[in-house]
């Protein structure tokens, strides 16, 4: 939707721009917290634009490589897989500058070393090599974009981002990380397990906000000038103070905004509006992009009652909090109807800490489960949602792949962790039996 022209490149999300480059610029890490559909893809096609590296790099543009790493794009979760990505990213990244392209040729063959060999130990190398090149040899400094980050820094072995600190410290002053998470880092992993890693940008989260009135303006102006139907300015104004910011609400409430220009009366009725499909589409992705905590915490905030200070932090850093007045409030109205209406199923979430093993059903806590028990559930945890096969659950269970559907012991496991968890045993809610496969864990 947003063409973000010259006349706009200066101040277009300077908010978070600003402080984003300063990082850069004096080689430190940081991680960009937002949540979903809050435009971090149009955030990140932004800050690979020249004309705006050279706006707030200045001279030192010429020699910053970005490289923008789409883990979504990751082959295999797996040392090998993440390492075989990262040389990928860069052989693409060569062709942004002239002095770097001469390296993509040399990358390119390293790469199709690393998959025909999948060997992590040669993968890490070759990147370690590459990266030396650029920074003492090339005189670059490299910025590594890690987009789609939480899964690889929540699942992947913490041996990884021991290796992405050492690679660092080899290059101290000439290599970052931007992290571009949806949940905060220490909702994702206990910092202690990847405490060196962390270090990198544990001071420095950087939230993405919604929308500036700035940058709204200048979006809602382009778009009336595309399709000739410029909005009113009341129309305008409301559909302002309902999307809060929020890209993603924007468009729902433009396409809405259009579809009833003759009759705009609706639009001021706050519950037609938030049970629009286009409305509830966007609340929903909010909403299920958010830790249970987060959730809850939405739900108070709404309800105007008082949520954990860490909560609200973390709401705040991301702008789906706002203070206003000496109080707190959702960032759109849509929203907080949104949480009133679905938040009477979070008594109904499964929630599990593996750092200080517990486990609770909405907000009661789940005591006494053996240590084969929440190994079981960890494992399904980690892979919610998705079908798990009997073998591979046996083998993480109890080191071996046992005799299949023919050994009774994970049957045995599974009735024992329902008998805990499920509030009626016979009407699983949370285990699923898959029959002739194995078993899924739903939230």
């Amino acid at each position: 939707m947003l063409e973000i022209g010259p006349q706009h490149a200066v101040t277009y999300r300077k908010e978070i721009l600003t402080p984003l480059f300063a990082k850069i610029q004096g080689a430190e890490s940081c991680a960009v917290v937002g949540a979903a559909s809050m435009g971090k893809t149009r955030l990140l096609d932004f800050i690979m634009r020249p004309d705006v590296q050279q706006h707030y790099l200045g001279e030192r543009a010429r020699q910053t490589l970005f490289v923008r790493v789409d883990c979504n794009r990751m082959y295999q979760p797996s040392l090998w897989g993440f390492y075989e990505l990262l040389l990928m990213s860069l052989a693409e990244a060569c062709g942004q500058q002239p002095e770097a392209s001469l390296m993509r040729a040399q990358i390119t063959n390293l790469q199709a070393q690393v998959i025909s060999g999948e060997n992590a130990l040669m993968a890490l190398r070759f990147f370690e090599l590459v990266v030396l090149q650029f920074c003492t040899e090339k005189d670059f400094r490299l910025c590594f974009l890690l987009d789609e980050f939480d899964s690889v820094y929540r699942h992947l072995d913490k041996q990884l981002f021991a290796h992405l600190r050492a690679v660092r410290d080899a290059n101290k002053n000439r290599l970052s990380y931007v992290l571009f998470l949806r949940s905060a880092p220490l909702y994702l992993r206990d910092p202690r397990e990847c405490e060196s890693f962390y270090e990198l940008f544990s001071r420095n989260l950087l939230g993405l906000t919604p929308y500036t009135n700035e940058d709204l303006m200048v979006i809602i102006e382009q778009v009336g000038t595309r399709s000739q139907h410029p909005l009113p300015v009341d129309l305008r104004n409301l559909v302002m103070s309902m999307c809060g910011g929020h890209p993603g609400l924007l468009n729902a409430l433009l396409d809405i905004a259009n579809d009833h220009a003759c009759n705009p009366a609706p639009l001021k009725d706050l519950e037609w509006l938030s049970r629009q499909p286009k409305i509830s589409e966007e609340c929903r992705k909010l909403w299920e992009g958010l830790m249970y905590d987060e959730r809850l915490g939405v739900l108070g905030v709404a309800k105007q009652v008082e949520i954990p200070p860490a909560v609200l932090e973390t709401l705040l850093m991301r702008g789906l909090v706002r203070s206003q007045d000496g109080r707190d409030k959702l960032f759109t109205p849509l929203l907080a109807a949104y949480a009133l209406r679905v938040g009477p199923e979070l008594a109904l979430m499964l929630r599990l800490d593996s750092a200080n093993h517990t486990v609770f059903v909405g907000s009661r806590p789940i005591h006494d489960l053996s240590n084969l028990e929440f190994k079981l559930l960890e494992f399904l945890h980690q892979r919610v949602g998705n079908v798990c096969k009997r073998e591979e659950i046996m083998q993480a269970v109890y080191g071996d792949p046992g005799e299949g559907s023919q050994d009774s012991r994970l049957d045995r496991l599974v009735n024992r962790l329902r008998e805990a968890i499920e509030p009626d045993q016979n009407n699983p809610r949370f285990l699923i039996t898959v029959r002739g496969v194995g078993f899924r864990l739903d939230g």
